[in-house]
């Protein structure tokens, strides 16, 4: 597992940076400024890639389906999002982001700091 160390914090630290992205997201929908959100949105889903790709060594070491099946959620919650945006129900979408794809995310995230804190601290 400590090969993996690096992958695993790297994973976390892109965590992070999609995290600043949902909220600057949401405070944009917030703002109406939804075209904005659909590029960050996008920005979002190739984050969540990387690290899925990443992470694909990983989770067969430790059994990651739970992780793997959070990112797929998240996916797939997104591109409701997408879609509510794209029909202009962007009421829909703002609530999506909100009650679905942020609350998953923080899940997942404090799954991979678990992960990190867990296998690899001293």
């Amino acid at each position: 597992m400590e090969k993996h160390y690096e992958i695993v914090k790297q994973a976390t630290e892109l965590s992070e940076t999609i995290k600043e992205a949902l909220t600057h997201i949401e405070k944009q929908m917030e703002a109406l400024k939804y075209t904005e959100s659909l590029g960050l949105m996008q920005d979002v889903v190739i984050g969540l890639s990387s690290i899925k790709q990443s992470m694909l060594p990983v989770f067969e070491e430790i059994d990651g389906t739970v992780m793997e099946d959070q990112i797929d959620h998240i996916h797939n919650q997104i591109s409701k999002v997408v879609s509510s945006l794209e029909e202009e129900a962007e009421t829909i979408g703002h609530g999506i982001l909100k009650s679905s794809v942020i609350p998953a995310f923080d899940s997942f995230q404090d799954e991979l700091r678990t992960l990190l804190q867990e296998r690899f601290s001293n």
